[in-house]
Formats: C-alpha cells, sequence, structure tokens
C-alpha cells in the first residue's frame, strides 16, 4: 500500500511537471531560455517582483509543486551560461528619458515650425530652421508732406524727399524792402499746410553813375602810352561798383606829350646836361643839315632865332617819321618834342670834334 502510494505521487508530480513547461521551453536551448528569462526581467523596469494572482484553479500544493522543476531548470542555465548583470531601475528610466527626449528634439525641429510674422520686406520666416511661406507684407506709404517723404506706416522707412513748403509768388508779402547795403525779407502762407514762411530779399542793384578817373593815363618818356584807372560809383551809397583800365588814344597821347614838354634855352641844356637829360622838352629851329635813312633822320638844327632870321645855337636831332609823312629837308623850320640825352661829340669835315646837346624827338610839326 505504501509503495502504491509512493508511486502515485510520482506520477502527480512528473504530471505537474509537463503541465507547466510550454511548448517553447520545450523546444529552446538552455541558451535561449537564459534569453526568455532576461526579458522577463526587463518587462520590469523597477526590477521588483509583482504579485502573481492566484488561479483559482490552483492550489497551493501545484504552485510549489511547479516551483521545484523550474528551480532545477534556472540552475541548469546558469551552470551552461554567465548570468547577465541588470541594470538598476533608475538607469533605465534616465536611459529612456534620453530618448524621449532626442526623439521629441528631432520631431519637434523637423514637424514644427516657430513663426515670425511677415515684415514689409521679408515673408513669415521660422526662428528655428529659416523656412519661409507667403510674401512680403510690402510698405505701406503715408503721402508726402511739406516736411516729411513718404514714409511706411509699419517700418518707418522712406521714399522720395519732402516736398517743401509751397507759397505763391503772389502771396509773398514784403516786410523790409533791400536797398544796396541790406537785404529786406518778406512772409508768405503754405498753400498746403498753412504755415508762415519767411525769406530773405536780396540786396538792391547798384545805381551806376559815370566813370571817374582815379588814375590818369600818362605816355613815358619815350612816348609810350601808361594806362590809367577809372571808377564807376553807386550814386545812392557811393560804393565802388567796379573799376576799368583806360589809355589814351594816339591824338591824346601826343597831345599829353607836347603839352608836358618843357622850353629850355639853348644855354640852359648846354650849360647843365646831365640836369635835362631824360626830361621832355621842346625846340623850334631850323634844319641846317639832314641825314635820312629811311623814315629815320639824323639832323642838325639851330634853335637860337637872332636878328634878321639868322637861326644859331645847334642841337643835334634824333627822330624817326611816321610812315608816308613828308621828307624833312633843309631851311625847314620845325618844333620838335622828345626828351634830352645829354651831350654828343661827333667830328667835322675838318676833323674837330663838335659837342653838341642831343635831343630824342617823338613828334615833330
Amino acid at each position: 500500500m505504501t509503495e502504491d502510494r509512493n508511486d502515485e505521487n510520482t506520477s502527480e508530480f512528473d504530471e505537474a511537471t509537463r503541465t507547466n513547461e510550454s511548448p517553447a521551453v520545450e523546444s529552446s536551448s538552455p541558451g535561449d531560455k537564459s534569453d526568455a528569462s532576461e526579458e522577463l526581467r526587463d518587462s520590469n523596469p523597477c526590477g521588483e517582483d509583482d504579485e502573481a494572482e492566484p488561479s483559482p484553479d490552483s492550489s497551493d500544493q501545484t504552485s510549489d509543486e511547479s516551483a521545484a522543476p523550474n528551480l532545477a531548470n534556472d540552475q541548469k542555465d546558469t551552470s551552461k551560461k554567465p548570468a547577465k548583470v541588470a541594470l538598476p531601475g533608475w538607469a533605465k528610466k534616465v536611459g529612456i528619458g534620453v530618448v524621449i527626449i532626442v526623439v521629441a528634439s528631432i520631431l519637434y525641429v523637423s514637424l514644427y515650425h516657430d513663426w515670425a510674422p511677415a515684415t514689409c520686406t521679408e515673408p513669415q520666416t521660422c526662428k528655428i530652421c529659416g523656412k519661409t511661406q507667403g510674401d512680403p507684407l510690402g510698405h505701406d506709404y503715408e503721402d508726402a508732406s511739406c516736411t516729411k517723404p513718404k514714409t511706411c506706416k509699419r517700418c518707418g522707412s522712406t521714399d522720395g524727399a519732402a516736398l517743401g513748403h509751397e507759397v505763391p509768388d503772389d502771396a509773398w508779402v514784403v516786410d523790409v524792402r533791400p536797398t544796396c547795403t541790406s537785404e529786406g525779407s518778406e512772409h508768405g502762407n503754405c498753400k498746403r499746410c498753412g504755415e508762415q514762411q519767411t525769406k530773405s530779399i536780396p540786396k538792391a542793384a547798384h545805381t551806376e553813375g559815370e566813370p571817374q578817373v582815379t588814375k590818369e593815363a600818362t605816355v613815358d618818356s619815350s612816348g609810350n602810352a601808361v594806362a590809367g584807372e577809372k571808377a564807376v560809383y553807386c550814386t545812392v551809397c557811393g560804393a565802388v561798383i567796379r573799376t576799368e583800365k583806360y589809355t589814351l588814344s594816339p591824338e591824346e597821347i601826343e597831345d599829353q606829350f607836347k603839352n608836358s614838354c618843357e622850353s629850355p634855352s639853348y644855354e640852359d641844356v648846354a650849360r647843365n646836361p646831365d640836369d635835362w637829360k631824360g626830361k621832355k622838352v621842346t625846340f623850334k629851329g631850323k634844319v641846317i643839315q639832314v641825314m635820312q635813312d629811311g623814315n629815320s633822320y639824323t639832323l642838325r638844327v639851330n634853335v637860337t632865332e637872332g636878328r634878321y632870321g639868322i637861326w644859331d645855337d645847334t642841337i643835334l636831332v634824333s627822330y624817326k617819321a611816321a610812315s608816308g609823312s613828308a621828307r624833312i629837308l633843309e631851311d625847314d623850320i620845325m618844333s620838335f618834342y622828345g626828351t634830352m640825352n645829354g651831350m654828343y661829340s661827333y667830328q667835322s669835315v675838318m676833323g674837330a670834334t663838335i659837342t653838341v646837346p642831343l635831343l630824342i624827338a617823338s613828334y615833330a610839326d
């Protein structure tokens, strides 16, 4: 009877063992069993054993009997393959959190846009990736005014220039009349904005008088013209409006030269030749000898008239006549105007040295 009960118990144990083993476990190798056990451990991230709910059809004895064969299998698997070290629960949580953050960031960057509003010159633009959508708004200009150009209401950019104030010509009112020495002023209202504008009036023009000589035109000792100067004055304020150069006409030059000549005696220039050298003088006399070379003459002229029409006291005259003028002959009574040039000496036909006063004549008549 005792043996029959032992055999019966053994059969019941084997039956229980076959009931707890799944088909997957029976076909698996020891390594596969270990992997399955690892998957079961991973399914509980906190590393804590979940409390199994008791099956209504199982008894405590069956559970104890099933645990014994499983424990034996686990011991066999451990002897065949080293066991993996399980991570702590907090590390697994951190890893999962990092993965979630990375995935969320990728999705945020690739799928989400933070659009900056469109502006006058730029469309909507993503602050994250720079992608754009739509078109720029374009400028919304206010009309230009007298003092401001066209201005965008949104961004403040300008286009063109201010219109400026505009006062009609007939709307100006003179406040201060100008003179030739000071500016005047006037005011008027802008026809667009009504603002009063003022402006200056330029000085009035001078009133010209007749030119007045401020420096006489003259001729030098050789008969060359020396320019003079005239000034035009304002008859109102007396200011000099302008100055101008002027020269004498040929006739005026001749008249002035002749009028400026002195009339010394022969004795004056013969006794004091250095005192008279370079001075303008005039002599009247009788030509007693003519030496001509084209329009150039060298003349001996007696300049002191005596009794009975006899001329005496000889001077030497060098003169260049104008083209087309009449020839000078001996015995001509002529007046010469020129510049004294000291004393001149020459040899006479008889070989004597004769020294006489020399006149360089500019005019003769």
